[in-house]
């Protein structure tokens, strides 16, 4: 595990037992937070983060959203690095229900630019060669008809 890693593996425990709670903590997390979320080639971290994320919103719900522009961002951002591993960017589509969720009809200002990256996502996950399609792409597939 990196200096990074240790802290995100270990408040993706404590966020849910926290809650609320880990509000005060929030500002001095935040540059670990943002510095997985910018760590795409490191796979696992950036999931990591991107799972932290999901547990922020569930346990701060619509409080999270002063957070909100900074990580939205940031998630958009992995979506738009073409040397992102699939598995991270379908983590990121995921996230976006979480986010959802917590915001509310706050959610509407980013609404747009999820529904082109959902849309993508289903464009791209339409099988053409069911037989010639590799296992990655297959795999890939399934991960995102779990969202």
């Amino acid at each position: 595990m990196n200096g990074v890693e240790i802290p995100i593996s270990i408040l993706k425990f404590k966020i849910p037992v926290m809650g609320a709670g880990f509000e005060k903590y929030l500002t001095g997390f935040k540059p670990y937070l943002f510095h997985a979320l910018d760590s795409h080639e490191e796979a696992q971290v950036c999931i990591a983060a991107i799972g932290v994320v999901s547990d922020l919103c569930r346990a701060f719900e619509l409080a999270i959203a002063p957070l909100m522009d900074e990580v939205m961002s940031k998630l958009l951002n992995v979506l738009e690095d073409p040397k992102a591993k699939r598995a991270v960017k379908s983590h990121v589509l995921n996230c976006f229900g979480d986010v959802a969720l917590a915001l509310m009809g706050g959610y509407e200002r980013y609404l747009g630019t999820t529904l082109k990256w959902l849309s993508d996502a289903i464009a791209a996950a339409q099988v053409t060669d069911p037989v010639g399609d590799s296992f990655v792409m297959r795999w890939w597939l399934a991960s995102l008809s779990k969202l």
